[in-house]
């Protein structure tokens, strides 16, 4: 009866999917089935009786195996060796030179290490997958689809992150709310199509001329934003002017009407100015410089009043 059962037992470890092996205290390899024998690219016969470290060593030097980056192979396999044993069921997962994943679970039994290996390949490209999607639709969620810039839920995320940040640490911060000028008149001259080339066309020559910590969106129509951290009211004033006469000199050729067109814009520059303001507060104020801009003929930068305004 003992035998017949043992006789089973050796049946379902030599077709079992997962790779299985028994260590003695000595670590050296009593028993694996032909899947734990493959990891380290050799036969039962050939593995059984080999030391932890001379499989892993093997593999390593046939570029199989469990996955390293460390130039010393016998220090990292002795950093390996040493935490075999320190818990009586531990469980990880190895990426192996062949690109496949395997969920290792190592038992203690009387001094004996059994490796219990369960391939999971399927489940990491699933999960990579899934990540990438994730990411796609996160993109989606926060990008303005018209321009490829920020949108303005990702705006309000971002200045709300930005503005708690210069209120822990007391640093500048300034944001500037762009506008451009007369856009209806080229909707309504040159069609919709020629307003969403030109709309492009502003999103990426204002984003080319920005620092990488600097964030810029779309709000909505022909309103955009940028967030300005670690930047004064001046340093904003002087970028708010310097992209402005830029953006006068530049022509943009709007297809297939093959028109050539200039454009202005006018924007209002708030400043953080204590624990007090809000994203909210910010954009009112920018919004009414803005509006001082527009009023005083366009195609100018206008600085908000400190808030609380005075007077």
């Amino acid at each position: 009866m003992n035998s017949q059962i043992n006789d089973l037992l050796y049946r379902l470890l030599d077709e079992t999917p997962n790779a299985f092996g028994v260590f003695d205290s000595n670590n050296q390899l009593l028993y694996c089935n032909a899947n734990m024998a493959n990891v380290f690219g050799l036969s039962r016969q050939q593995a059984t009786g080999l030391t932890h470290r001379e499989l892993m060593r093997n593999a390593y030097n046939n570029g199989l195996g469990v996955r390293t980056d460390s130039e010393d192979f016998e220090q990292w396999i002795s950093d390996v060796e040493s935490r075999q044993r320190l818990d009586p069921v531990r469980t990880f997962e190895s990426d192996l030179f062949n690109g496949e994943w395997l969920k290792i679970t190592q038992v203690t039994i009387d001094d004996h290490l059994v490796l219990i290996g369960t391939n999971i390949t399927e489940l990491k490209d699933t999960e990579a997958r899934l990540r990438t999607a994730l990411e796609e639709l996160n993109d989606v969620a926060n990008t303005d689809v018209l321009t490829s810039v920020a949108n303005r839920r990702h705006f309000f995320a971002r200045a709300g992150e930005e503005l708690a940040r210069a209120q822990r640490y007391q640093h500048p911060l300034c944001l500037m709310l762009l506008d451009i000028d007369y856009f209806k008149q080229v909707n309504d001259q040159f069609g919709h199509h020629a307003g969403d080339q030109v709309l492009q066309f502003f999103a990426r020559f204002y984003e080319s001329g920005l620092r990488k910590i600097d964030f810029f969106a779309r709000l909505g129509g022909e309103e955009f934003v940028v967030l300005l951290p670690e930047t004064r009211l001046p340093d904003a004033m002087n970028l708010g002017n310097r992209l402005r006469e830029q953006l006068t000199r530049q022509s943009i050729y709007t297809m297939p009407e093959e028109q050539q067109l200039r454009i202005t814009v006018s924007a209002g520059i708030s400043q953080f100015e204590g624990s007090g303001d809000s994203v909210q507060t910010l954009l009112s104020r920018a919004d009414e410089a803005l509006y001082r801009a527009k009023a005083h003929g366009r195609n100018c930068c206008e600085a908000a009043a400190p808030w609380p305004a005075v007077g």
